[in-house]
């Protein structure tokens, strides 16, 4: 289980980042993985991938890519 952004409780694969500092309010983000680059939206201190249906593709990238 994880807590998203809402506050709810969920059972999924979240993609989140928490970087340990507050955004400033409405600020966007984005990762990049290798070649692939996915949007980001912040709250707090966290992360959150803005389109669900790429966690997976997001996920595939984190695994397949070079250390």
């Amino acid at each position: 289980m994880c807590s998203s952004p809402t506050g709810r409780r969920e059972r999924a694969q979240r993609v989140s980042v928490i970087f340990g500092y507050p955004f400033k309010p409405s600020t966007d983000a984005s990762a990049e993985i290798g070649a692939d680059k996915f949007a980001m939206y912040t709250l707090n201190d966290g992360a959150w991938i803005k389109n669900v249906a790429e966690e997976a593709r997001m996920v595939d990238s984190m695994r397949k890519a070079a250390t």
